[in-house]
């Protein structure tokens, strides 16, 4: 079932869900929104952190669908 909600708002959600979380760094992920439609774009550390942003994205309401385009390199690791 899709939940009407603005894209601004849903943008707004989105972006705040992923700065709680400590251990992303959510200014390497961009995210826009289209009719509820998600694109992420950028780089995380690794795997399980694309992962981790997925599925964060997923439980936000009013996400109607993801395109994970975010890129991780075994050489980014700090």
């Amino acid at each position: 079932m899709k939940t009407w909600i603005s894209d601004a708002l849903l943008m707004k959600h989105i972006v705040s869900t992923l700065h709680q979380n400590s251990r992303l760094h959510d200014e390497d992920i961009r995210v826009s929104v289209k009719e509820g439609w998600v694109s992420l774009e950028g780089k995380v550390d690794q795997e399980s952190d694309r992962q981790l942003v997925q599925e964060s994205v997923e439980r936000v309401l009013g996400v109607y669908g993801i395109t994970n385009n975010l890129t991780f390199s075994w050489l980014h690791s700090n």
